[in-house]
Order: structure tokens, then sequence, then C-alpha cells
């Protein structure tokens, strides 16, 4: 259930890179930025409103504090519902409107340049979220962040916990595809495949094409702060240290391991890579008992391996493992019915 819940995670947050780099063109090395600010926001309202109900005061990270909180989402399946439903709304406003500001290097800068901005604006928001105490708890974080099932532990046990959870995660993680996926198959969806093609091409058409890239950016940016916010409200902590660009590209593999412009490969990708991810933790054990091999090199080769294979499906799978599918439309049916017949 657990390996279900994380690569519904993952697949939310590709599937948003992939509308932007796979179906547009726009390079989102940045995107690591989006999920911090779906977590910080999570994190910080669910503690927030937990210690005005609780009345403590004073840091939000201190253990009186988050003892208080965790021992009231326990007891409170209102407030417990009612932080998750007001975080993830929240945080789908705050992720939008920082894709916004982000899309306006979109509209100005070259690929390359775009995908070195938005990498560097990820940093930015990661040192000013280090460094005020108020946002998440700042180089402390928050070592208890209350879920919106954490009353169901001790009434039903870890194990129906874990299968709602688990429930919640494939039901977001499969309205994100629907939405998706009929997006990339509608007249819109011809128009972001154009622009990614031949801007000039778009443009020469009528279409208003830094208008569209703004929206992508909204929609993408909205939706990784909501699996952001998702992932914070199952790990139940927010650390600074867990955004690190490295995500940004495990997030990228995913995309290109899967096939580009095909959200179907999308999970598919997000599948295989955490297979990857928890295998080096049953391989882990198994290298630490011969002693001349260090028992941490698992961790760190895992993202040697990563780029490994970003390389070799670059050069030898450029199309990724599910090749992007011609767009389904009424006039291709038709024109297939015809065929046949």
């Amino acid at each position: 259930m657990y390996f279900v819940i994380v690569t519904a995670i993952f697949a939310i947050t590709s599937m948003s890179l992939n509308l932007e780099a796979g179906v547009t063109g726009l390079p989102n090395f940045g995107k690591v930025a989006f999920l911090a600010l779906g977590g910080f926001m999570a994190g910080t309202v669910a503690v927030t409103l937990g210690m005005l109900v609780t009345g403590k005061s004073g840091p939000p990270y201190l253990a009186q504090t988050t003892s208080a909180v965790q021992q009231l989402a326990k007891v409170d399946p209102v407030f417990d519902v009612s932080v998750f439903i007001l975080g993830m709304l929240l945080s789908i406003v705050i992720g939008g409107l920082a894709g916004m500001l982000a899309s306006y290097p979109a509209i100005r800068l070259r690929e390359d340049y775009l995908g070195i901005t938005l990498l560097a604006i990820g940093e930015v928001i990661r040192a000013i979220q280090n460094n005020v105490p108020a946002i998440a708890g700042g180089p402390f974080g928050l070592p208890y962040v209350p879920g919106p099932l954490d009353w169901m532990r001790g009434t039903y046990g870890t194990t129906a916990y874990y299968l709602a959870f688990m429930s919640l995660a494939i039901l977001l993680a499969s309205l994100c595809f629907i939405y998706f996926n009929r997006l990339l198959n509608s007249p819109y969806g011809r128009v972001l495949r154009s622009i990614r093609d031949n801007e000039v091409v778009a443009e020469s058409l009528g279409k208003d094409i830094n208008k569209t890239k703004i929206h992508v950016m909204v929609v993408g940016s909205a939706v990784a702060a909501m699996a952001g916010a998702f992932s914070v409200y199952f790990v139940q902590s927010v650390y600074n240290d867990s955004y690190r660009p490295a995500i940004t590209f495990v997030i990228y593999l995913i995309v290109l391991l899967g096939g580009a412009g095909n959200f179907k490969g999308t999970i598919v990708g997000a599948v295989i890579y955490e297979i990857i991810d928890v295998g080096t933790n049953f391989i882990s054990p198994a290298i630490s008992s011969y002693h001349y091999i260090p028992a941490n090199i698992i961790p760190h080769a895992k993202y040697l391996v990563i780029g490994i294979l970003i390389l070799l499906i670059v050069i030898y799978r450029p199309e990724g493992l599910l090749p992007e599918e011609r767009i389904k439309t009424v006039g291709w049916d038709v024109l297939d019915k015809r065929s046949h017949s």
C-alpha cells in the first residue's frame, strides 16, 4: 500500500511536468519548487490551525506543540478532514500563482535559459523557507503534520488507515489522468503540441503563444503543488532538505522513461522508478553484510543510476517505453471508419 501511494504521488507530479515539458515544450527544471510550495503551505496551515484549536503558542516545531496537535488529530475527524481540504485548496492556489509568476520567464527565454532560471527559482524558494521559521518551521521543519485520516489509526487500525489513504491516492491520480488525457485530446491539446513543434507556425495560425504558455505553467504548477501537499499529509512532516533539485531529475526520468507527451507512459514510468527506489531499500541491508562495501553506498549510487538511465533513454529510446500517441479527435475517428469501410 505504501508503494501504491508513493507511486501515485510521483505519477501526479510527473503528469504535471509532462504537460509542460512533454506536450508544450517548456523545460521546467524547477519542478521541485512547486512541490515544496504545496508542502510548505499544507504543513503551515495544518499546524497553525491545530495550534489555534488547542490554544498552544510559540514555534510550531516544539515538542509540546506537535504532541498537542497530534492528540487532537487522533480524536477529531472533523478537524482532520477540514485541515486536509483547506490545505489542498490553498496549495493549489499558491502553486497556480507561483506558476503564473514563473511563466513570465517562460514567454521571454529560450528553452535552455528557461530551464536554468526555473532551477534557480526553486533554490531561492528553499533558501527563503530555510530562513523564515514562520513558513513550515524554517530550518527546523515540522516534525508532525496532521493528516486527513489520523483518526482512523486508533479506531480502525493501521491497515485500515493505509488502505483508505491508498484509495484516496488512487482516486486523486485517476482524476488527474482523466483531466490531462482529455485536455491532450482536445483542440487545446493540439495547440499545445503545435507550440512545442513550431511556435512560428502556431502563431501564424492565430494562436496566442504567450497566453497559452501562461495557462500551462499555472495548471502544471497547481497540480504539482497539490501533489506536494498530499505527500506531506502522507509522510506527516515537512523538512527543507526533502526538496532538493535531485527530485526534479527523478520526475524527468519518469517522464522520459514512460514517454514524453503520453500520460499512460507517465504512470508506467512512475511504477518502474518506484520499483527501483523500493528495491534499493531491500538491497541496502544485504550489501551492508559485506564489510568491504559501505552500507550507505546504495542511496547515493541510486542517483548515479538515474543519471545513466536518463542518458541511455535520450540516446537509445528518446520516445520512451510508450511513444506519443496520435490525438483522438472526431475527425480522425471519421477517417478511420471510412478507411475501414
